[in-house]
C-alpha cells in the first residue's frame, strides 16, 4: 500500500510503541503493534475502498490462525474504524482502544 510508511509513523506517534508491517498483499497490509500503554500486542489489518480506509484491530490472544488479512478480518473478535485519511483512522483507533480493553 502507497501509504503504508505515513499509517506507521502515525501509529508509532499515537498509539504503538512500535509498529510493523507483517505482510503485504496489492489490496490489504497486516500490521503489528506493540502499544504504548500496556505490554499487550495488537493485530490491525488495513484496506482501502473508494476514498476510504478501514482498519480492525484484534487483540494478538484473540488471534489464533496466521497472522493474515483474510484471518483477521474473520476473525469474530475486534473492531473495526473507517476513516478517509490515516491521521483520522489512527484518532478513530486511539477511541476504540479502551473498547478492546473492556471487551477482549
Amino acid at each position: 500500500m502507497p501509504f503504508a510508511d505515513e499509517l506507521l509513523e502515525c501509529l508509532q506517534e499515537k498509539l504503538c510503541r512500535k509498529a510493523i508491517i507483517y505482510s503485504e498483499t496489492p489490496t490489504c497490509t497486516t500490521i503489528v503493534c506493540k502499544r504504548k500503554d500496556k505490554d499487550d500486542i495488537l493485530l490491525l489489518a488495513v484496506s482501502t475502498y473508494n476514498n476510504y480506509i478501514y482498519a480492525k484491530m484484534v487483540p494478538e490472544k484473540l488471534q489464533q490462525l496466521e497472522w493474515n488479512c483474510s484471518n483477521i478480518f474473520h476473525n469474530p473478535y475486534g473492531l473495526y474504524a473507517f476513516a478517509e485519511n490515516i491521521r483520522e483512522l489512527v484518532r478513530k483507533l486511539v477511541e476504540k482502544i479502551r473498547l478492546v480493553d473492556v471487551c477482549f
